[in-house]
């Protein structure tokens, strides 16, 4: 039986005893006639065939930034001998091996298969080509992190370590496999413990930050996988860094909306810091109050609102002073922002706070005045809003007859718009009644 028969018919025993004993140039035919490296995701049990070409110079088997699966080529291959002698080219040598094998797609087929179907027949077929494979760090480590991906038994990442993978490299992203390990087997968290302790064993940071700052904590902070922090936080990682943009973790949950998460690392200890600034120099409570994405009626809103009650159970200060530059306001307040959300909002913060609501701000308004200033834009249902906050205000205290330094009550202020003229009329009614 001829080589070319035995690989169509798939009798790779057999491909490899003829390939023994064929010339290279008779291996070479019969490669090209099956269109063999086009389909190397069929051969992957071809082990010992694809060995031999090794051995044979004909195929090189590397993992290399370039990816391949494609003969090589010189350019200088063909110029006329008489253009060599030109240049004062000597006569190109041979390639080593006419093909560099597509060894990622065996690789990758072979990983995969464990990760889809726990094949282990594939597992051991990647022990067999491992020795023969170079260049098994190519691509910022890419082959150990496809194997961490498809959750691959400690067994193997051993076999890809012994082998020459450096389990110290880092990726594009300056992260190191552990980043890797938290994005991939997470939801087992048993697995992770597993893969967290080895990685750990083999010397690598936890605490280690990626280029824009965080660490493989923050991810699963991120994520609300609690169970999964706790295996981090076990294995020695740091609650208290800061991390990208110099948040801290609670600072990260509470942007990513983590309610159970919060709770949790403040378990911990954690505690929310409310004298901290940001870049823009906003406090956390007014960062959080400052969001437009929040506190709109729909999916949410509920978790926005349980968020709110975690940071004024710590009692806060509603009258902070903020810059806020988009608005041209130099001491802006958390009670500012209030007053721009749903009247639950305001109502929540006045009843976990019970804060003094005749206090003056530099113009001498009150949260009153402000809650009657507010803009309604045309829109009935602002002007709707604004009356029901007013009136939580002054039913928890607010005082109607203060007058500003421009020697206006709320009744007065909110006099500016035809839409609010029904906020005027009961202001003074509550005027009348003081």
């Amino acid at each position: 039986m001829s080589l070319l028969t035995a690989l169509k018919a798939e009798d790779y025993a057999l491909a490899t005893t003829v390939a023994a004993t064929s010339c290279d140039a008779d291996i070479r035919q019969a490669l090209t006639a099956c269109y063999f490296m086009q389909n190397l995701h069929r051969y992957w049990q071809a082990t010992e065939f694809i060995l031999l070409l090794q051995q044979r110079g004909i195929v090189s088997l590397a993992l290399d930034d370039d990816g391949a699966n494609s003969q090589q080529t010189d350019v200088t291959e063909s110029f006329s001998p008489a253009l060599l002698a030109a240049l004062e080219l000597e006569q190109p040598a041979p390639a080593s091996a006419d093909y560099v094998i597509g060894t990622e797609l065996i690789i990758k087929q072979l990983l995969e298969g464990w990760g889809r179907w726990q094949d282990e027949a594939k597992l051991a077929a990647l022990a067999q080509y491992l020795p023969a494979v170079s260049g098994l760090n190519a691509n910022f480590g890419q082959l150990l992190r496809l194997a961490i991906q498809q959750r691959c038994p400690l067994t193997t990442i051993q076999q890809l370590v012994d082998a020459g993978c450096d389990a110290q490299l880092l990726s594009k992203a300056q992260e190191n496999y552990l980043f890797e390990v938290v994005k991939s087997i997470a939801a087992d968290h048993d697995q992770l413990a597993a893969y967290v302790d080895y990685f750990v064993a083999q010397g690598l940071n936890i605490n280690h930050t990626n280029v824009v700052g965080n660490t493989p904590l923050v991810t699963l902070v991120k994520q609300g996988n609690i169970a999964a922090i706790d295996v981090l936080l076990s294995a020695g990682a740091d609650a208290d860094m800061t991390f990208a943009n110099e948040q801290d973790l609670l600072e990260i949950a509470l942007a990513s909306g983590q309610l159970e998460t919060i709770k949790h690392l403040q378990a911990h200890g954690l505690q929310f810091d409310f004298d901290k600034r940001d870049k823009e120099q906003k406090s956390l409570l007014y960062w959080f109050l400052d969001d437009r994405t929040r506190f709109h009626k729909g999916a949410g809103y509920k978790n926005d609102l349980k968020l709110l009650v975690l940071l004024l159970n710590d009692q806060p200060d509603l009258y902070q002073s903020n810059p806020d530059s988009y608005r041209n306001q130099p001491n802006a307040t958390p009670m500012h922002r209030l007053l721009d959300h749903e009247p639950d909002v305001l109502q929540l913060a006045l009843h976990l706070l019970h804060p003094d609501l005749n206090y003056t701000d530099e113009h001498g308004n009150t949260p009153l005045h402000l809650a009657a200033a507010n803009y309604v834009n045309y829109e009935p249902a602002r002007a709707e809003a604004i009356l029901q906050r007013v009136k939580l205000l002054v039913s928890y205290g607010a005082d109607v007859t203060l007058r500003n330094h421009q020697e206006q009550t709320a009744a007065d202020v909110a006099s500016d718009d035809d839409l609010k003229i029904h906020i005027v009329e009961w202001l003074k009614q509550q005027e009348a009644n003081a």
